[in-house]
């Protein structure tokens, strides 16, 4: 879920229905209304292995809660994590790794959308950067198709396959 740090870290399980493959972003201070976000199919069955590692809460935030109840109190952690994985399989194909924010993960998730022929409009909904607008223009159907195929690229990237 290529989402602002923000967004990630305060997800609840509440916010999440499963079934439906939907997760509904809190709205931000300009806009307070929640976003439906969808949820491709390889998401939707991590979001459901993590919920079976440990029996939460529906409150309960999907990455853990910090004492001031705002979800995981050490963001970095997660940051870190990503980071030595990707040295790890970066190190094994013999590519240098190199530091990265969060934005560039967003950055990149976008264009590689852009690169396999998904609507630029779509790309921004995904990584969540659409005004309000943009997002009744596409229905849920198009988003999903799109991370599929993102999943899909991503898997092959991983595999060291083409892509379909």
């Amino acid at each position: 879920m290529p989402r602002r740090l923000n967004e990630l870290t305060s997800l609840k399980w509440s916010d999440v229905d499963l079934g439906r493959k939907l997760w509904s972003v809190p709205g931000e201070w300009h806009s307070p209304h929640p976003k439906a976000q969808v949820l491709s199919d390889a998401g939707t069955a991590l979001l459901e292995e993590l919920r079976l590692l440990d029996k939460p809460a529906a409150d309960d935030f999907v990455f853990g809660r910090a004492a001031n109840n705002r979800g995981p109190k050490n963001r970095s952690r997660m940051k870190k994590m990503i980071d030595y994985r990707m040295k790890s399989i970066l190190g094994d194909a013999g590519i240098e790794f190199r530091d990265w924010r969060w934005n560039d993960l967003r950055r990149t998730v976008f264009e590689l959308l852009v690169s396999i022929d998904v609507s630029s409009g779509v790309a921004q909904i995904v990584v969540g950067r659409a005004p309000s607008g943009l997002l009744e223009l596409y229905p849920h159907g198009a988003v999903r198709a799109a991370l599929q195929r993102l999943a899909e690229e991503i898997a092959a990237i991983r595999d060291g396959k083409p892509a379909a």
